[in-house]
């Protein structure tokens, strides 16, 4: 199965592309409207979820520079990271 965003030949079987991530359970043919709304769902929540964590880690990074507390810096990082994650999902979607 070709990928549609980046072209990559994944085995039939893969519900995901190995080279970009991109969801492939959607680009089977006889799924149903619910079945990709689903996958897309899911595909958002994993990117929200991939987000929130590289934000986490990053505001354990840069809590030095603001005199180590985390008080404020965790949700803000972590809300940041989070939000990119859904709008890189959605805009992947779009580009599809």
């Amino acid at each position: 199965m070709s990928c549609p965003c980046c072209q990559t030949v994944n085995p039939a079987t893969s519900a995901r592309c190995y080279q970009c991530g991109t969801v492939l359970i959607h680009e089977a043919v006889g799924f149903s409207k619910e079945a990709r709304e689903t996958a897309q769902r899911l595909n958002r929540k994993m990117h929200t979820g991939y987000g929130g964590v590289i934000g986490l880690i990053l505001a354990f990074l840069i809590s030095p520079m603001f005199g180590g507390s985390l008080g404020a810096l965790l949700p803000i990082c972590t809300g940041a990271g989070a939000l990119i994650g859904r709008l890189i999902a959605i805009h992947k979607e779009n580009i599809l």
